[in-house]
Parts: C-alpha cells; structure tokens; sequence
C-alpha cells in the first residue's frame, strides 16, 4: 500500500491448520505412536509481518530512508504429538510463540546505499527447534536441546554498484 509519495505500507498473514486425519497401520506400532488431529509440527497455525519504509530526497543525489518491520509466529509443535509414559515416545514440545521488531535508516544515490540497522530490536530471547535428549534405556529425558533466535544485532551495510 502506497499511500503517498515516498510512504510504501506492507501485510502479510499467513493461517494454516493442518494435521494427521488418520495413520497408515505400520505407523501404529512404530515408536512413538502419533496422535491424530493436531497440527503438523513445524508449522505454525499463525504467522504475520508488517512493514513500513519511508523515504524522501535529502540532498543533491542523495535519498534518505527509514523503515521498520514486525513479524509474529504463533507457537508450533517440534515433533508430531505422541502419547506420552512410554519410554520410546518423544515430549510433545512446542516452540513458544514470539515476535520481533527491526528497524533501518539510510542513505543512498544511484550508486551507493549506506544503511543503519538494529535487527531484534527488543532482545527476544526464543528457543525454537527444542528437541528432548532421551536415555536409550529408560526413555527419561536428560535434557532439552534448542536453537535461540537471533539476538539483537545492530550494524551498518554499505552497498556499491559498479
């Protein structure tokens, strides 16, 4: 969405229910047995973004920007529900639902573009990915493995074409 000059608006939404309707036999009787009607792991029900960019002439050749962006993951199973208290079953883990923000400002002509970034504005510290450690024995869980987010990061890129 373009509103004005300059001033570019963006949404996107994504909603995605999707699940195990039913088993093929040897399934069954594979560790771990899965559970029917709910979602698929991996996939968020819900997802969204938005995004704002804003630029305008600063002086002579030169444009400046600024913009900012949000995006939102609903949480999401890590592996397929199981039934649980059999030693082969996995942890019916879920990755949390989180958000994170970024924002940009910069300046460019035909050739060049510098921009300042900060990336996970906010800090968020998610752990996605989770995956439980299990005793080959007992099937007890020894601990939780996972991947965090990328944290803040704040930089600056410099463009050339030639």
């Amino acid at each position: 969405f373009a509103p004005i000059e300059g001033l570019r608006i963006g949404y996107n939404a994504a909603y995605t229910k999707t699940a195990l309707t039913s088993l093929v036999s040897t399934a069954i009787i594979i560790p771990p047995p899965y559970l029917t009607g709910y979602q698929l792991p991996g996939v968020p029900k819900f997802s969204a973004g938005a995004t704002i960019d804003y630029n305008w002439p600063a002086f002579g050749q030169w444009r400046a920007n600024v913009g900012a962006g949000v995006r939102y993951v609903s949480k999401e199973y890590v592996s397929p529900p199981s039934i649980q208290g059999l030693p082969t079953s996995l942890l019916n883990t879920q990755d949390p639902s989180y958000a994170t923000a970024d924002v940009r400002a910069g300046l460019s002509n035909d050739r060049f573009q510098v921009n300042l970034f900060v990336r996970n504005l906010t800090d968020n510290r998610v752990y996605t990915n989770q995956n439980a450690i299990q005793d080959g024995l007992t099937g007890g869980v020894n601990g939780i493995l996972a991947v965090p987010i990328t944290p803040r990061v704040i930089g600056v890129s410099v463009d050339a074409k030639f």
